[in-house]
This record gives C-alpha cells, structure tokens and sequence, in this order.
C-alpha cells in the first residue's frame, strides 16, 4: 500500500474514533440520539431581539461570559436564562435561522428572566441581523428557530479537511514529483494546519 493511502486510512480511523467517543459520551448522559445529531442539537422555536453589546448600549453592563463589552460588528447573542443556564452556554455556538438564512453566532451574555426578559428570547447584535438578511424595517423582534452547535464541530470539520488535504498533497507528490520526492511534506502541512 502506498504510504498515502496508509495515512488516509490512519486519519480516517482516528476521525471515526472521535465521532464514536462523542456518541458514547452523550449516551452515558442518558442523552438519546435523537436529540443530539453529530453536530447540532434540535431545532428550537425563539423570539429574536436586537441588542446592544458595546459600551453604553442598551445592553446594560458589560456580558456575563467574560465580563467584556462587545463590537456589534461580531456575531453575538445572549440566551434567556433557561437556554444560558447559569452560564453553561458561555462562548458555545448556536446557529440561527430565519427564513432560508442562517448565522453562526457566539453567546457571551445573558438575557436575564428573572428582570423581565421572557424565556423564548434570543438577542442578537447588529451583525446576527445582517447575517440573517433581515429587512431593517422589521429590526427589533422576530420569530426565528435556533439549535446549540456541538462544542467540537470546528474542530471535527477542520480534522475532516485536513485528512483530505493530507491524502491530496501526498498523492499529489507521490504522482507528480517521483524523481524528486518532497522531503517533508508531512511536516510543510502539520505546521501550515497548526500555524
């Protein structure tokens, strides 16, 4: 077997083993499957608010999760307490979606229950509005579905693109330079990857 195909192999096995010890892990949470899928949790039906994460906005003190004022140039939300739940939500990932749009955003605050915000609100920053093409005449609140991102999905995309890019450099190499082979094109790519 060609080394390539060996390191594609070895890459994919390690990638399935982390995909195993993920599902294993929520199954001795007595998490059912379906109500986890590999990357995302269910949906969830939301009302969205704009909010003002920066200094003297009307988001009031700085953000729970790091105790920082944000630009509303980033996209950011604060969950009702119940989906922030006591600050186990903290620069987690949601993806939010309205209409045939969606939006990756990062929660950093509270949306606090308990002084007055009702328990369906996401708040969004200017960015989230945009992202999500919302017309700036309906800014303020609207209805939208929403669902938790896996802690490790970045991570898992980026080991599935670097295990390809892995096999392609090698065959690559292996098809276009065999009389002058690349010395280290493991290493070229592990340190490009970390860098």
């Amino acid at each position: 077997m060609k080394t390539s195909t060996l390191l594609f192999l070895f890459f994919m096995t390690l990638l399935t083993s982390c995909i195993e010890a993920r599902r294993e892990n929520w199954r001795s949470k007595n998490t059912t499957m379906e109500q986890h899928s590999l990357f995302a949790f269910g949906n969830t039906n939301a009302v969205m608010t704009l909010n003002n994460f920066e200094k003297g906005g009307d988001g009031g003190g700085p953000s729970e999760c790091d105790g920082q004022y944000h630009s509303n140039n980033f996209l950011l939300v604060a969950l009702s307490s119940r989906w922030y739940n006591h600050g186990q939500r903290c620069l987690s990932y949601i993806n939010i979606y309205y209409k045939d749009a969606s939006a990756r955003a990062m929660v950093v605050d509270e949306c606090d229950s308990g002084r007055g915000c009702r328990d369906n609100i996401v708040d969004a920053s200017y960015a989230v509005w945009l992202a999500l093409g919302v017309s700036q005449s309906d800014w303020g609140e609207t209805e939208i579905t929403w669902c938790y991102v896996a802690i490790d999905q970045i991570q898992t995309i980026n080991l599935i693109t670097f295990t390809f890019t892995l096999h392609s450099v090698f065959t690559h190499s292996q098809h276009h330079h065999q009389q002058q082979p690349n010395p280290n094109p493991l290493n070229q790519l592990l340190l490009t990857y970390l860098l």
